[in-house]
């Protein structure tokens, strides 16, 4: 049986497929900016659900890591100073437990660090502890303040990859 998670990715991943290069000029800079967007292949070997240990994974990741191994939205690729990427399973771990490590004090229990921005240092927080109110929300992590003024991005990882694609790459939240 399909679920809505699934549906809701399939349609994200089709709309990431049909996005095309976009390039926009200016005549203050010398190599236009072209931005690039990308379904990772799936990884050969897949990935294996049971290294996430305590992280209750939501159905939104776990529908886009069987699909892909990541996705990469609207990176621009002179410069790199634009877009976003949702990494692989084993890059979220990696990024997840160094972040915790560094900060521990603005953690908590179920926060999986499943992407980041090109541009700075902010990352993409998905909140995988079913037993939270918030399980499943996107919060933008912003590495210079602490995490009550992180920016709530959207209910779901299918919401804000979608409010992003639709907003061009622009801020939505």
């Amino acid at each position: 049986m399909t679920t809505s998670s699934q549906i809701a990715m399939e349609r994200i991943l089709q709309m990431v497929n049909d996005l095309e290069d976009r390039m926009e000029a200016s005549s203050n800079i010398p190599v236009p900016f072209v931005y690039h967007s990308e379904i990772k292949p799936p990884s050969g070997q897949g990935w294996n659900q049971d290294e996430f240990g305590d992280f209750d994974l939501s159905d939104d990741l776990v529908s886009l890591w069987g699909r892909s191994s990541g996705v990469v939205l609207f990176r621009e690729i002179n410069y790199g100073a634009f877009g976003i990427e949702i990494c692989t399973p084993s890059e979220a771990l990696g990024e997840t437990y160094r972040v915790i490590k560094q900060q521990p004090s603005d953690f908590i229990k179920g926060d999986l660090i499943a992407g980041k921005f090109y541009a700075d240092e902010r990352l993409i927080l998905v909140r995988c502890d079913k037993e939270a109110s918030d399980f499943g929300q996107v919060i933008i992590v912003e590495p210079t303040d602490s995490r009550k003024n992180w920016p709530i991005a959207a209910s779901s990882l299918s919401e804000f990859l979608l409010s992003y694609i639709e907003s061009f790459g622009e801020r939505f939240w």
